[in-house]
């Protein structure tokens, strides 16, 4: 199954970058918004497989999740994408070449000034989308930017430089959806990821005097969308790693 998924994905990123190479110049806007809602779509399913399929013992894999990766697709497709092509339309204008000055200047104005609103957008329509209400939305918000920032500024800045430095302006939204479909996956393996229990929850004794009653659920979202709470869970994974797995502070 993995080297079927390995296959296809591979098979997929090269189609979609020979059909975009020649329909940009025509139909610049539309052609962005094709593909990245696409890449958007392929990379939930991709995580989605990950997480549901390939991760998970056999009697705990569910099945997939249709109407997220729809989601994803709308939100990329439609949202973001045009937002990311005027953008970067505008910052080759203010900003144009390939100096290392003109590079800094447009990754410092995408990390400082795009970002926030980006990501506090993603979770504020995502839940909106799922059902969820306002007020849930505004938590979500601020429960998981900060920590999402965090991630994305130790992502995007050396790929935001190479966008910049080595990728045509054309290309530019696309490179981005391939960076986004990596990044998903990313956050979702580590995830998943295993911890080594720390000394004293190895005592059953103690660790049972450590643990704390759940509070049980009623969303009425039946099936959960996996990227949503990915970050969150990566902070707490990663602290288990430390130093290795932390991500570089901002530059």
């Amino acid at each position: 199954m993995l080297s079927t998924f390995i296959r296809l994905t591979k098979r997929g990123i090269t189609t979609t970058t020979r059909v975009a190479k020649t329909s940009l110049n025509t139909f610049p806007v539309a052609t962005n918004c094709l593909i990245y809602g696409s890449m958007s779509g392929l990379a939930e399913f991709a995580q989605q497989t990950l997480v549901y399929k390939i991760l998970p013992a056999p009697e705990d894999r569910t099945p997939y999740n249709p109407m997220s990766v729809a989601r994803y697709m709308t939100l990329g497709g439609l949202v973001f994408c045009p937002v990311l092509h005027a953008w970067y339309k505008w910052l080759d204008k203010v900003w144009p070449g390939t100096a290392k000055v003109a590079v800094a200047q447009k990754v410092a104005l995408d990390i400082v000034l795009l970002s926030p609103p980006e990501y506090a957008t993603f979770y504020m329509l995502m839940n909106l989308m799922m059902g969820e209400s306002w007020d849930t939305a505004k938590k979500e918000v601020a429960k998981k930017l900060p920590t999402t920032l965090v991630f994305a500024t130790a992502f995007w800045i050396p790929m935001q430089i190479i966008n910049f430095k080595y990728v045509s302006p054309r290309m530019r939204v696309v490179f981005v959806a391939g960076c986004t479909f990596l990044e998903f996956n990313m956050l979702a393996f580590l995830k998943n990821m295993k911890v080594a229990p720390k000394e004293d929850e190895k005592d059953p004794v103690i660790a049972h005097q450590h643990q704390e009653p759940q509070p049980q659920k009623t969303s009425s979202i039946v099936h959960h969308e996996p990227h949503v709470a990915l970050v969150e869970t990566v902070t707490s994974t990663c602290s288990g790693w430390a130093p290795v797995c932390a991500p570089a502070p901002p530059a």
